[in-house]
Protein backbone atom coordinates (compact mmCIF):
# COMPACT_ATOMS: atom_id res chain seq x y z
CA UNK A 1 0.00 0.00 0.00
CA UNK A 2 0.89 3.50 -0.58
CA UNK A 3 0.66 4.87 2.80
CA UNK A 4 4.43 6.50 3.05
CA UNK A 5 4.58 10.44 3.84
CA UNK A 6 5.94 12.87 2.25
CA UNK A 7 7.33 9.93 -0.12
CA UNK A 8 8.87 10.70 -3.76
CA UNK A 9 7.55 8.51 -6.60
CA UNK A 10 9.53 5.82 -6.35
CA UNK A 11 12.03 5.06 -10.08
CA UNK A 12 11.54 1.78 -11.54
CA UNK A 13 14.55 0.18 -12.25
CA UNK A 14 15.01 -1.58 -15.43
CA UNK A 15 12.19 0.09 -17.18
CA UNK A 16 13.40 0.28 -20.69
CA UNK A 17 11.96 1.02 -24.41
CA UNK A 18 11.86 -3.18 -24.51
CA UNK A 19 9.21 -3.48 -21.73
CA UNK A 20 7.02 -1.02 -22.69
CA UNK A 21 7.31 -1.71 -26.41
CA UNK A 22 6.60 -5.51 -25.52
CA UNK A 23 3.30 -4.36 -23.24
CA UNK A 24 1.89 -2.24 -26.38
CA UNK A 25 2.27 -5.08 -28.92
CA UNK A 26 0.11 -7.03 -26.04
CA UNK A 27 -2.41 -4.82 -26.24
CA UNK A 28 -2.46 -3.96 -29.93
CA UNK A 29 -2.77 -8.37 -30.40
CA UNK A 30 -5.89 -7.64 -27.99
CA UNK A 31 -7.80 -4.69 -29.52
CA UNK A 32 -6.74 -4.60 -32.99
CA UNK A 33 -9.01 -7.68 -33.91
CA UNK A 34 -12.01 -5.68 -32.70
CA UNK A 35 -11.04 -2.64 -35.20
CA UNK A 36 -10.83 -5.04 -37.84
CA UNK A 37 -14.36 -6.74 -37.02
CA UNK A 38 -16.07 -2.95 -37.36
CA UNK A 39 -16.96 -3.42 -33.76
CA UNK A 40 -15.35 0.02 -32.84
CA UNK A 41 -13.13 2.63 -35.10
CA UNK A 42 -9.78 3.13 -33.00
CA UNK A 43 -8.46 3.11 -29.49
CA UNK A 44 -6.51 5.15 -26.84
CA UNK A 45 -4.59 3.65 -24.04
CA UNK A 46 -2.28 5.23 -21.56
CA UNK A 47 -0.71 3.53 -18.31
CA UNK A 48 1.89 3.97 -15.75
CA UNK A 49 3.33 3.08 -13.09
CA UNK A 50 4.11 4.75 -9.96
CA UNK A 51 3.88 7.90 -12.15
CA UNK A 52 6.41 6.49 -15.02
CA UNK A 53 4.38 6.07 -18.56
CA UNK A 54 4.18 2.74 -19.82
CA UNK A 55 1.73 2.83 -22.64
CA UNK A 56 0.44 5.82 -24.62
CA UNK A 57 -0.63 3.94 -27.64
CA UNK A 58 -3.63 5.19 -30.04
CA UNK A 59 -5.18 2.43 -32.76
CA UNK A 60 -7.52 3.14 -35.34
CA UNK A 61 -9.59 5.99 -36.26
CA UNK A 62 -10.90 9.00 -34.16
CA UNK A 63 -13.47 9.65 -36.83
CA UNK A 64 -14.39 7.60 -39.66
CA UNK A 65 -11.44 8.90 -41.92
CA UNK A 66 -9.29 10.53 -39.34
CA UNK A 67 -6.67 8.50 -37.60
CA UNK A 68 -6.65 8.30 -33.86
CA UNK A 69 -3.72 9.74 -31.96
CA UNK A 70 -2.94 10.36 -28.23
CA UNK A 71 -4.07 13.77 -28.14
CA UNK A 72 -7.00 13.20 -30.08
CA UNK A 73 -9.65 14.33 -27.60
CA UNK A 74 -12.45 11.91 -26.65
CA UNK A 75 -15.73 12.63 -24.88
CA UNK A 76 -15.60 10.66 -20.66
CA UNK A 77 -19.04 10.35 -20.49
CA UNK A 78 -19.68 8.89 -17.08
CA UNK A 79 -16.54 9.06 -16.18
CA UNK A 80 -16.90 12.25 -15.48
CA UNK A 81 -18.45 11.45 -12.33
CA UNK A 82 -14.91 11.45 -10.36
CA UNK A 83 -14.03 14.78 -11.19
CA UNK A 84 -17.49 16.27 -10.06
CA UNK A 85 -16.71 14.09 -6.57
CA UNK A 86 -13.60 15.48 -6.23
CA UNK A 87 -14.90 19.11 -6.20
CA UNK A 88 -17.13 18.18 -3.67
CA UNK A 89 -14.56 16.69 -1.60
CA UNK A 90 -12.16 19.69 -2.18
CA UNK A 91 -15.37 21.85 -0.49
CA UNK A 92 -16.12 19.15 2.18
CA UNK A 93 -11.95 19.71 3.02
CA UNK A 94 -12.22 23.52 3.31
CA UNK A 95 -15.21 23.31 5.39
CA UNK A 96 -18.29 24.41 2.77
CA UNK A 97 -20.14 21.59 2.44
CA UNK A 98 -21.15 18.62 5.02
CA UNK A 99 -21.45 15.06 2.59
CA UNK A 100 -24.36 13.84 5.68
CA UNK A 101 -26.17 17.34 5.07
CA UNK A 102 -29.48 17.38 3.49
CA UNK A 103 -29.29 18.57 -0.25
CA UNK A 104 -32.29 21.23 0.49
CA UNK A 105 -29.97 23.43 2.76
CA UNK A 106 -27.81 24.01 -0.55
CA UNK A 107 -30.50 23.43 -3.09
CA UNK A 108 -33.69 25.39 -1.97
CA UNK A 109 -36.88 24.03 -3.44
CA UNK A 110 -34.28 20.49 -3.56
CA UNK A 111 -36.92 19.12 -0.70
CA UNK A 112 -40.30 18.56 -2.95
CA UNK A 113 -41.38 15.68 -4.57
CA UNK A 114 -39.99 12.54 -1.84
CA UNK A 115 -36.34 14.31 -2.18
CA UNK A 116 -36.36 16.15 1.69
CA UNK A 117 -34.61 13.40 3.03
CA UNK A 118 -31.62 12.95 0.29
CA UNK A 119 -28.64 13.99 1.32
CA UNK A 120 -25.21 15.47 -0.34
CA UNK A 121 -23.53 11.63 -0.02
CA UNK A 122 -26.38 9.92 -0.73
CA UNK A 123 -26.14 11.73 -4.57
CA UNK A 124 -22.22 10.64 -4.59
CA UNK A 125 -22.79 7.54 -3.54
CA UNK A 126 -25.67 6.67 -5.69
CA UNK A 127 -28.13 5.60 -2.65
CA UNK A 128 -30.56 7.55 -3.27
CA UNK A 129 -32.73 7.43 -6.68
CA UNK A 130 -35.22 10.00 -8.64
CA UNK A 131 -37.62 9.05 -11.14
CA UNK A 132 -35.93 7.66 -13.80
CA UNK A 133 -37.24 9.27 -16.59
CA UNK A 134 -37.42 12.44 -14.57
CA UNK A 135 -33.93 11.86 -13.75
CA UNK A 136 -32.83 11.77 -17.01
CA UNK A 137 -34.35 14.71 -18.30
CA UNK A 138 -33.53 17.03 -15.34
CA UNK A 139 -29.92 16.09 -16.09
CA UNK A 140 -30.11 17.30 -19.38
CA UNK A 141 -28.01 19.85 -21.09
CA UNK A 142 -29.63 23.58 -20.12
CA UNK A 143 -28.39 26.96 -18.50
CA UNK A 144 -27.67 26.38 -14.68
CA UNK A 145 -30.51 27.86 -13.47
CA UNK A 146 -32.51 25.61 -15.82
CA UNK A 147 -30.80 22.51 -14.72
CA UNK A 148 -31.25 23.46 -11.09
CA UNK A 149 -34.88 23.51 -11.27
CA UNK A 150 -35.05 20.51 -13.07
CA UNK A 151 -33.51 19.19 -10.44
CA UNK A 152 -35.92 20.52 -7.44
CA UNK A 153 -38.81 19.68 -9.53
CA UNK A 154 -38.33 16.08 -10.32
CA UNK A 155 -39.30 12.91 -8.03
CA UNK A 156 -38.07 10.71 -6.03
CA UNK A 157 -38.49 6.86 -6.47
CA UNK A 158 -40.96 6.46 -3.96
CA UNK A 159 -40.33 2.35 -3.58
CA UNK A 160 -36.25 3.45 -3.03
CA UNK A 161 -34.84 2.86 0.61
CA UNK A 162 -32.64 5.55 0.64
CA UNK A 163 -29.05 5.12 2.05
CA UNK A 164 -30.17 1.57 2.20
CA UNK A 165 -29.32 0.42 -1.16
CA UNK A 166 -27.53 1.64 -3.81
CA UNK A 167 -27.68 1.51 -8.01
CA UNK A 168 -26.23 3.80 -10.41
CA UNK A 169 -27.89 6.80 -10.89
CA UNK A 170 -26.25 7.76 -14.61
CA UNK A 171 -27.83 11.43 -14.48
CA UNK A 172 -29.67 13.89 -12.12
CA UNK A 173 -27.42 12.83 -8.96
CA UNK A 174 -25.00 14.13 -10.67
CA UNK A 175 -26.35 17.29 -11.60
CA UNK A 176 -27.41 17.96 -8.56
CA UNK A 177 -24.01 18.08 -7.04
CA UNK A 178 -22.53 20.44 -9.40
CA UNK A 179 -25.47 22.64 -8.87
CA UNK A 180 -24.09 22.61 -5.19
CA UNK A 181 -20.66 22.83 -6.08
CA UNK A 182 -22.32 26.61 -7.85
CA UNK A 183 -24.07 27.60 -5.04
CA UNK A 184 -21.24 26.71 -2.28
CA UNK A 185 -18.30 28.23 -4.55
CA UNK A 186 -20.11 30.46 -6.54
CA UNK A 187 -18.57 29.11 -9.80
CA UNK A 188 -20.00 26.62 -12.24
CA UNK A 189 -18.39 22.69 -12.40
CA UNK A 190 -16.78 24.24 -15.68
CA UNK A 191 -14.90 26.74 -14.14
CA UNK A 192 -13.85 25.37 -11.40
CA UNK A 193 -12.89 21.98 -12.87
CA UNK A 194 -10.24 24.23 -14.91
CA UNK A 195 -9.18 26.27 -12.40
CA UNK A 196 -8.95 24.19 -8.92
CA UNK A 197 -8.41 20.65 -11.04
CA UNK A 198 -7.20 20.07 -14.43
CA UNK A 199 -5.38 23.45 -14.46
CA UNK A 200 -2.92 22.47 -11.23
CA UNK A 201 -2.56 18.48 -12.55
CA UNK A 202 -1.27 19.86 -16.38
CA UNK A 203 -4.93 18.34 -17.83
CA UNK A 204 -4.80 21.45 -20.33
CA UNK A 205 -6.98 19.58 -22.96
CA UNK A 206 -9.59 18.49 -20.47
CA UNK A 207 -12.88 20.10 -20.17
CA UNK A 208 -16.17 19.62 -18.48
CA UNK A 209 -17.93 22.88 -20.81
CA UNK A 210 -15.55 24.22 -23.39
CA UNK A 211 -15.12 27.72 -23.37
CA UNK A 212 -16.10 29.76 -25.98
CA UNK A 213 -13.10 30.92 -27.12
CA UNK A 214 -11.65 27.29 -27.34
CA UNK A 215 -14.62 25.52 -29.06
CA UNK A 216 -13.68 25.68 -32.57
CA UNK A 217 -10.23 24.47 -31.58
CA UNK A 218 -11.36 21.77 -29.37
CA UNK A 219 -14.21 20.67 -31.79
CA UNK A 220 -11.33 20.14 -34.62
CA UNK A 221 -9.68 17.63 -32.24
CA UNK A 222 -12.30 15.46 -31.61
CA UNK A 223 -12.95 11.83 -31.52
CA UNK A 224 -16.43 10.89 -32.24
CA UNK A 225 -18.31 7.50 -30.61
CA UNK A 226 -20.09 5.52 -32.90
CA UNK A 227 -22.82 3.23 -32.26
CA UNK A 228 -21.66 0.19 -34.37
CA UNK A 229 -24.78 -2.24 -33.69
CA UNK A 230 -25.67 -2.13 -36.97
CA UNK A 231 -24.14 -2.65 -40.71
CA UNK A 232 -22.02 0.46 -40.49
CA UNK A 233 -20.99 2.93 -37.25
CA UNK A 234 -23.05 5.79 -36.95
CA UNK A 235 -23.09 8.45 -34.52
CA UNK A 236 -24.45 6.96 -30.90
CA UNK A 237 -27.43 9.58 -30.71
CA UNK A 238 -28.60 7.92 -26.87
CA UNK A 239 -25.56 9.58 -26.06
CA UNK A 240 -25.75 13.60 -26.70
CA UNK A 241 -24.30 15.52 -28.89
CA UNK A 242 -20.94 15.95 -27.22
CA UNK A 243 -20.42 12.22 -28.22
CA UNK A 244 -20.41 13.34 -31.66
CA UNK A 245 -18.08 16.34 -30.56
CA UNK A 246 -21.09 19.21 -30.94
CA UNK A 247 -22.40 21.18 -28.15
CA UNK A 248 -19.25 21.00 -26.20
CA UNK A 249 -19.77 24.34 -23.96
CA UNK A 250 -22.64 22.42 -22.53
CA UNK A 251 -21.49 21.71 -18.74
CA UNK A 252 -23.22 18.26 -17.84
CA UNK A 253 -21.66 17.75 -14.54
CA UNK A 254 -22.40 13.65 -15.08
CA UNK A 255 -21.27 12.82 -18.24
CA UNK A 256 -19.61 15.69 -20.05
CA UNK A 257 -16.11 15.50 -19.34
CA UNK A 258 -13.76 15.72 -22.53
CA UNK A 259 -9.96 14.34 -22.77
CA UNK A 260 -7.18 12.13 -24.04
CA UNK A 261 -6.85 9.37 -22.01
CA UNK A 262 -3.24 10.07 -20.51
CA UNK A 263 -4.58 13.76 -19.46
CA UNK A 264 -7.42 11.30 -17.64
CA UNK A 265 -5.10 9.44 -15.75
CA UNK A 266 -3.18 12.46 -14.12
CA UNK A 267 -6.69 12.34 -12.35
CA UNK A 268 -5.98 9.30 -10.68
CA UNK A 269 -2.37 9.72 -10.07
CA UNK A 270 -3.19 12.67 -8.14
CA UNK A 271 -5.27 10.42 -6.19
CA UNK A 272 -2.67 8.12 -5.26
CA UNK A 273 -0.15 10.93 -4.54
CA UNK A 274 -3.31 12.04 -2.10
CA UNK A 275 -2.49 8.63 -0.93
CA UNK A 276 0.56 8.57 -0.21
CA UNK A 277 0.65 12.08 0.81
CA UNK A 278 3.01 13.43 -1.35
CA UNK A 279 3.65 17.15 -2.24
CA UNK A 280 1.38 18.17 -4.87
CA UNK A 281 -1.65 16.48 -4.78
CA UNK A 282 -5.03 18.46 -4.86
CA UNK A 283 -6.38 16.05 -1.69
CA UNK A 284 -5.81 14.84 1.88
CA UNK A 285 -4.78 11.46 2.30
CA UNK A 286 -8.09 10.76 5.16
CA UNK A 287 -10.27 12.14 1.67
CA UNK A 288 -8.56 10.11 -0.50
CA UNK A 289 -9.34 7.22 1.87
CA UNK A 290 -12.71 7.98 1.95
CA UNK A 291 -13.66 8.43 -1.77
CA UNK A 292 -12.57 4.76 -2.28
CA UNK A 293 -14.10 3.39 0.64
CA UNK A 294 -17.81 1.94 -0.51
CA UNK A 295 -20.91 3.54 0.95
CA UNK A 296 -22.17 1.63 4.74
CA UNK A 297 -25.62 0.26 3.45
CA UNK A 298 -26.08 -1.06 7.14
CA UNK A 299 -26.55 -4.74 8.71
CA UNK A 300 -23.25 -5.18 7.08
CA UNK A 301 -23.57 -4.17 3.69
CA UNK A 302 -21.58 -1.94 1.30
CA UNK A 303 -22.87 -0.73 -2.06
CA UNK A 304 -20.30 -0.43 -5.11
CA UNK A 305 -19.38 3.37 -4.76
CA UNK A 306 -17.68 5.98 -2.53
CA UNK A 307 -17.68 9.56 -3.01
CA UNK A 308 -17.74 9.46 -6.67
CA UNK A 309 -15.74 6.40 -7.54
CA UNK A 310 -16.20 2.78 -8.32
CA UNK A 311 -15.12 0.63 -5.81
CA UNK A 312 -16.25 -3.07 -6.18
CA UNK A 313 -13.48 -5.17 -5.42
CA UNK A 314 -12.65 -6.60 -8.95
CA UNK A 315 -14.41 -4.70 -11.31
CA UNK A 316 -11.06 -3.77 -13.39
CA UNK A 317 -10.08 -7.08 -13.12
CA UNK A 318 -9.86 -9.89 -10.02
CA UNK A 319 -5.72 -8.98 -10.53
CA UNK A 320 -6.49 -5.56 -9.05
CA UNK A 321 -9.25 -6.52 -6.38
CA UNK A 322 -8.70 -2.67 -4.58
CA UNK A 323 -8.50 -0.73 -7.63
CA UNK A 324 -10.97 2.48 -7.89
CA UNK A 325 -12.33 4.58 -10.96
CA UNK A 326 -15.31 4.65 -13.21
CA UNK A 327 -16.28 3.15 -16.50
CA UNK A 328 -18.23 4.98 -19.03
CA UNK A 329 -21.11 2.69 -20.80
CA UNK A 330 -18.71 -0.58 -21.16
CA UNK A 331 -16.57 2.19 -23.50
CA UNK A 332 -14.72 3.51 -21.50
CA UNK A 333 -12.12 2.26 -18.44
CA UNK A 334 -9.88 4.90 -15.70
CA UNK A 335 -8.19 3.42 -12.39
CA UNK A 336 -6.23 3.39 -10.25
CA UNK A 337 -4.54 0.58 -7.83
CA UNK A 338 -2.90 1.46 -4.47
CA UNK A 339 -1.28 -1.73 -4.16
CA UNK A 340 0.83 -1.91 -7.14
CA UNK A 341 0.47 1.79 -7.98
CA UNK A 342 -0.94 1.14 -11.27
CA UNK A 343 -2.94 3.56 -13.33
CA UNK A 344 -5.17 2.67 -16.64
CA UNK A 345 -7.38 4.87 -18.63
CA UNK A 346 -8.66 3.61 -21.56
CA UNK A 347 -11.61 3.81 -24.14
CA UNK A 348 -12.14 2.04 -27.52
CA UNK A 349 -14.90 5.08 -29.29
CA UNK A 350 -17.64 2.02 -30.59
CA UNK A 351 -20.51 1.63 -28.45
CA UNK A 352 -22.48 -2.36 -28.51
CA UNK A 353 -24.60 -4.27 -26.85
CA UNK A 354 -22.99 -5.88 -24.86
CA UNK A 355 -20.12 -3.56 -24.56
CA UNK A 356 -16.79 -3.47 -25.05
CA UNK A 357 -15.88 -3.62 -20.88
CA UNK A 358 -14.43 -7.08 -21.47
CA UNK A 359 -11.83 -5.63 -24.43
CA UNK A 360 -10.40 -3.10 -21.77
CA UNK A 361 -10.09 -5.40 -19.20
CA UNK A 362 -7.87 -7.73 -21.22
CA UNK A 363 -5.52 -4.37 -21.63
CA UNK A 364 -5.75 -4.46 -17.80
CA UNK A 365 -4.81 -7.98 -17.79
CA UNK A 366 -2.07 -7.12 -19.84
CA UNK A 367 -0.95 -4.32 -17.85
CA UNK A 368 -0.87 -6.79 -14.36
CA UNK A 369 0.99 -9.44 -16.12
CA UNK A 370 3.66 -7.59 -17.40
CA UNK A 371 4.23 -5.80 -13.98
CA UNK A 372 7.04 -8.09 -12.71
CA UNK A 373 8.96 -6.95 -16.19
CA UNK A 374 8.12 -3.54 -15.42
CA UNK A 375 9.30 -3.03 -11.26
Amino acid sequence: MLTIANSPRPSIEGWSPEPRAIVATTIREILEPGIAAGRFPGAQIYASVHGVPAVDLALGEARIGVPMTPATIMSWQCNTKPVTGIAICQQWERGNVDLDERVATYLPGFDQNGKADFTVRHLLTHTARFNGSQGMVAAAEGGPDEVEARICEAEADPDWPIGRRARYTPAAGYAALGAILRRIDGRPLDVYAREEIFGPLGMTDCWVGVADARLEEVAGRMGVLYDTQGDAPEFALMLGPIARGSRLNACVAGTGGVGPMHQLALLYEMLLDSLAERSGALLKRETVVAMTTAADLGDGKRGGWGLGVQVASGFYGRWFPRAFGHEGLQYSMAFADPDTGVVMAGMVNGIERPGSLQDLLGVSRAIHDALPSLA
